[in-house]
């Protein structure tokens, strides 16, 4: 289905705050279970849509590009190539709230760029983003799928750092469970 503002696939995402007021991404479907090849390219297909799209951090007003490359490298990535199940399918499916990932990090830890091959498109380093969301959690009752909660993740955002005000998404890494202070 097209969003039909922006001539996009429509999303069913939304922004929340936890109990310590820390934003938390709600991804309220389950589109990819993140296990086969092909599903992986269906992945990457998605994910071009936001190609030459920008958001900015809210906290630090910073800017985030998206890139060609940003598709390959986020299926294609040793991260993505050792996960496992449920950080897979985690990864799969949070490429639904990308913009909102984006709008609610944290502000970014920099770090100088070491490999070569980076040299000119990450030539002021690096900077790795916190950013929180969550899927929901169906258990099978009979013939039937109930919603009966969500489990919560963190995951950080690798920018790349061009030059001091051109910042690039260039995977999703360090995904995993999440729990507030009240859990």
């Amino acid at each position: 289905m097209k969003d039909l503002v922006r001539g996009k696939e429509k999303r069913n995402v939304s922004i929340v705050k936890d109990v310590d007021g820390a934003s938390i991404v709600i991804i309220n479907d389950i589109r990819f279970k993140g296990k086969s090849w092909d599903e992986w390219e269906a992945i990457k297909e998605y994910l071009k849509q936001y190609i030459g799209e920008c958001y900015p951090i809210i906290k630090t007003s910073e800017t985030i590009y998206i890139g060609e490359d940003f598709p390959d490298e986020f299926i294609g990535s040793e991260y993505t190539a050792h996960l496992w199940e449920e950080k897979k399918r985690a990864k799969a499916n949070i490429i639904q709230g990308i913009p909102e990932l984006i709008q609610t990090a944290d502000r970014g830890i920099v770090s100088p760029n070491k490999k070569a091959k980076h040299s000119v498109d990450a030539g002021c380093g690096w900077s790795v983003h916190r950013t929180r969301f969550a899927l929901p959690k169906y258990e099978r009752i009979q013939e039937n799928y109930i919603l009966t909660g969500y489990k919560l993740y963190q995951a950080d955002l690798l920018v790349r750092r061009e030059s001091a005000d051109t910042l690039w998404l260039y995977d999703i890494i360090n995904i995993s469970r999440y729990s507030t202070s009240n859990e």
